[in-house]
């Protein structure tokens, strides 16, 4: 006989659920106590600055010739687009940039800054709110913690 397979629930899972401008088809999972994201937020940053560095080495050659080519542009601006989207949902971890902006591009301008630094801007701030609130309610258990233990040792030294 075959033995049965166990299931564990771990059940630690610490996604949250955000609607996208109050429609509730636009609902974003995220893990805002995700420690990962800082190492993916350097590789974000080198990606998307190279990507725009190629886009302004293309700025440089292309957009200068007498023949411009505005397909040449779309096909270039659509490639930057396509690398902030990608770099957007490794970031977070899910499918951010299809819920997110499912209409427009990333680098539309929106008051003089691309639409994924102000969705930077936006998201950045719920995780410090996690992160901080995870952290203090860590430090608070380290303080009990510690404190059970130096008391006893206090004791153990005046007996």
């Amino acid at each position: 006989m075959a033995e049965k397979i166990q299931n564990i629930n771990i059940d630690v899972s610490s996604r949250k659920k955000f609607t996208i401008d109050g429609d509730e088809n636009r609902v974003l999972e995220l893990n805002t106590n995700d420690m990962g994201i800082f190492s993916r937020l350097g590789d974000f940053d080198q990606t998307v600055t190279a990507a725009f560095q190629e886009f302004e080495d293309f700025q440089n050659t292309e957009m200068e010739k007498d023949d411009f080519d505005v397909v040449k542009l779309g096909e270039a601006l659509k490639k930057l687009d396509d690398v902030i989207r990608n770099q957007f949902d490794i970031l977070y971890d899910t499918n951010f940039s299809e819920v997110v902006v499912p209409h427009g591009t990333m680098i539309d301008l929106i008051d003089g800054d691309f639409r994924f630094q102000k969705l930077n801007d936006v998201f950045s701030t719920i995780y410090e709110k996690q992160f901080s609130k995870e952290l203090k309610a860590q430090n608070e258990k380290i303080r009990k913690h510690t404190e059970k233990y130096i008391g006893k040792i206090d004791k153990t030294s005046k007996e």
